[in-house]
């Protein structure tokens, strides 16, 4: 719409400014000719930088050259017209500029004019959108060309620690910087997460025996502890006064420490047994010998005091006792100490003299044996050794055997000071080891592993003590992730997870 009063402005303005020489003629309604004008035209991008143009051709161009030829640009912001003066409150609008120029010049030869404008600029918005990456809802927040962007608040996401925000997702190779980047543009940032990792310290005598590490909602049973395969046990607790019993298909949701309850799975009934030796496991159940009768106790289960006597009559008549007992193949393999023979019971608890085997002479002690690929190997109490015997033909295989008599180590404990081991008293095999069980002079005894590879001592921390509650230890069975070892005074069977 036409303003009279910025028009007569206009008017006053050019009369003072225009100044020319020229000839013109016109008539009414504006000049009758178009002669080249000098419009000296500065544009003020901004106060301090002004950008000034010689504009020279014909009047009528004017409007277009301006529309054209000097329309800015700036970066991060956009354009809001041309003003006469520098605080942009008066706006230029170039057909009111030439609607005075026009009436105003009419009749004065003036043909130069000198024109000052000024630019105005608004600064673009943009926003920044952060995703959280958390299951929340993402947020955008409104935020002008230049600025610096706020860092929010750390978001929260269980089981997770806030890894910073990135401009790239899923790689997150590109952490934000927020104190000097200012912004340019529409923003998206990513909340990187990383996953918290649990210690989980298991303790055996209150000593850490190993530590695993897991995940936010791992669970501890899907991994191998100490150098023996751990198994679900009750005899693991959350606390080491052996209070709350620790359940292992609870997820981890923090770092805690477990401890080993070691003790004895229940009394056997010493009316019905006697002192317990030998022990063996088959089909649920436990097998225990005698140390001073010829019997052989089945237990449901685990050992309870509900034995039941299994083989009650005098298999041999020379002999007294028997020693170490082993379930193969479908049968029971007792030896026997006194005739030197390992005696075998089907599962009926008969007897096969078929299947007896008699040892060698030299094996004069037998203590115990076990099962590896074809062969019984029986420990020898008195000289130390492994004996071993093929079960398909009853032979002795002396290119087998082995010596068990550690005493070439120095030190402090029996770890390191094997010299003090007074006599193996059981063997078992379990996996690529043969454990063989000793008593000590002036310690608990231990149990010590042998590499089934070239039957030479394992020193990697396979070894492992017995509780002091346990120091008349006799035999030695491996089972399902536990060792198991009878005591024949207290007539118990104490079990290690180890």
């Amino acid at each position: 719409m036409f303003n009279i009063f910025k028009y007569l402005f206009l008017c006053s303005m050019l009369m003072l400014i225009f100044n020319c020489d020229s000839e013109y003629s016109h008539s009414a309604g504006g000049f009758a000719t178009d002669p080249s004008y000098n419009i000296n035209v500065t544009i003020g991008s901004g106060d301090a930088d002004a950008l000034q143009n010689d504009w020279n051709g014909a009047l009528t161009s004017l409007k277009e050259y301006i529309a054209t030829n000097v329309r800015p640009e700036k970066v991060g912001y956009s354009f809001d017209g041309w003003f006469y003066d520098a605080d942009r409150t008066s706006d230029f609008e170039i057909d009111d500029f030439l609607t005075a120029f026009n009436a105003t010049n009419q009749g004065t030869g003036n043909n130069a004019v000198n024109l000052v404008l000024y630019a105005k600029w608004i600064a673009n918005e943009y926003s920044v959108t952060y995703k959280k990456n958390n299951g929340e809802s993402d947020v955008s927040i409104p935020i002008t060309f230049g600025q610096l962007v706020t860092a929010p608040a750390v978001p929260n996401k269980v089981g997770y620690t806030f890894g910073g925000w990135y401009t790239d997702n899923n790689t997150f190779a590109n952490l934000y910087n927020f104190s000097g980047t200012s912004i340019s543009g529409n923003l998206v940032l990513y909340a990187k997460w990383i996953q918290n990792v649990y210690t989980v310290n298991f303790k055996v005598g209150g000593v850490i025996d190993k530590t695993v590490k897991l995940n936010y909602n791992g669970r501890v049973t899907s991994y191998e502890f100490g150098k023996w395969p751990w198994q679900k046990s009750s005899l693991w607790y959350a606390d080491s006064s052996f209070s709350t019993s620790y359940d292992f298909d609870t997820s981890v949701t923090s770092s805690f420490d477990l401890y080993l309850k070691r003790s004895s799975l229940s009394s056997v009934r010493t009316d019905t047994i006697g002192s317990p030796k030998g022990i063996a496991y088959h089909d649920g159940k436990f097998y225990l010998t005698s140390k001073s009768t010829k019997k052989l106790t089945e237990f449901t289960d685990r050992v309870s005091s509900s034995g039941t006597q299994k083989i009650t009559e005098d298999y041999t008549a020379n002999s007294t006792k028997s020693f170490g007992v082993l379930f193969h193949d479908g049968y029971f393999y007792i030896v026997n100490t006194s005739d030197k023979k390992i005696y075998a019971f089907n599962s009926s608890f008969e007897q096969d003299s078929d299947k007896n085997i008699t040892l060698h002479s030299d094996n004069a002690n037998p203590a115990d044996l076990t099962y590896h690929d074809g062969f019984f190997y029986v420990v020898d109490s008195t000289d130390k050794k492994v004996y071993v015997y093929n079960v398909a033909d009853k032979t002795r295989d002396s290119s087998k055997e082995f010596s068990v008599n550690i005493t070439d180590a120095v030190g402090d404990n029996p770890n390191e000071n094997p010299h003090l081991v007074r006599n193996p008293f059981g063997i078992t095999s379990a996996g690529e080891h043969f454990y063989v069980a000793y008593s000590y002079s002036s310690y608990n005894s231990r149990v010590h592993a042998f590499k089934k590879s070239d039957n030479t001592v394992d020193t990697d921390g396979k070894s492992f003590e017995l509780h002091t509650d346990n120091d008349s230890p006799e035999g030695l069975l491996y089972n399902d992730g536990v060792f198991f070892i009878p005591d024949s005074t207290d007539s118990k069977v104490y079990f290690y997870k180890k």
